[in-house]
């Protein structure tokens, strides 16, 4: 076998269809199918590492805006934040499986309604809807709104206790993420879409980690 065929993952279960305006669902779902071809579910997680992965890609925002220049870092900050909601959408997958669900206590408590079987081109405009009725956009946009928001997220992720609160982490981080992208002008849905497809065409076990 070619040694570039040898490092690639098998795609037979890649979705191929899978647009913005695919159901979450099945967004998690091919998130999930990729991880476990590329190997990173070849051995089961302790909870405690698991919650550590999630804030560790929270962190990874936090990260960009330290170092990142002026011009690019909302962006910059956005994709990481997408890979915060593909490692939430795989972990929440990986335990729920046919029966995902993804809780609606956190878009009840900001009295948003969100659609059955929504996307993210859906939570996209969910989250220019929120920020219009935002008094304060210039705090939501500001350092200060930006260090609350990954504060509260990471405390969320180190604070999971069981499948219940992944849900409802995964609701408010995906929430929050497009509201973040709608007050700087980004959308969600095309990030996590274009990181997917990236994942998919990297070799297995990419960049020598250890999970």
């Amino acid at each position: 076998m070619h040694i570039n065929q040898a490092q690639e993952a098998d795609q037979s279960s890649r979705n191929m269809l899978l647009d913005v305006d695919s159901p979450v669902v099945e967004v998690a779902a091919d998130i999930h199918a990729c991880n476990v071809a590329h190997g990173w579910w070849d051995e089961e997680r302790l909870a405690d590492e698991q919650c550590l992965l999630y804030a560790s890609e929270v962190l990874e925002a936090f990260e960009r805006w330290r170092k990142a220049p002026d011009e690019t870092m909302w962006l910059e900050i956005a994709e990481e934040l997408a890979d915060v909601v593909i490692r939430l959408l795989d972990g929440l997958y990986k335990v729920q499986g046919s029966r995902f669900r993804i809780s609606n206590e956190f878009a009840a408590e900001l009295g948003l309604q969100l659609p059955g079987n929504y996307s993210l081109a859906m939570l996209d405009d969910i989250g220019v809807d929120w920020v219009k009725r935002v008094d304060d956009l210039d705090e939501l946009a500001s350092k200060e709104g930006l260090t609350s928001l990954l504060r509260s997220m990471v405390i969320a992720m180190i604070g999971l206790e069981n499948d219940d609160d992944l849900a409802v982490a995964t609701e408010a981080a995906l929430l929050s993420t497009a509201a973040f992208c709608a007050v700087h002008g980004l959308q969600l849905a095309p990030l996590v879409h274009e990181k997917i497809a990236k994942n998919w065409d990297r070799p297995m076990r990419h960049g020598g980690l250890r999970s």
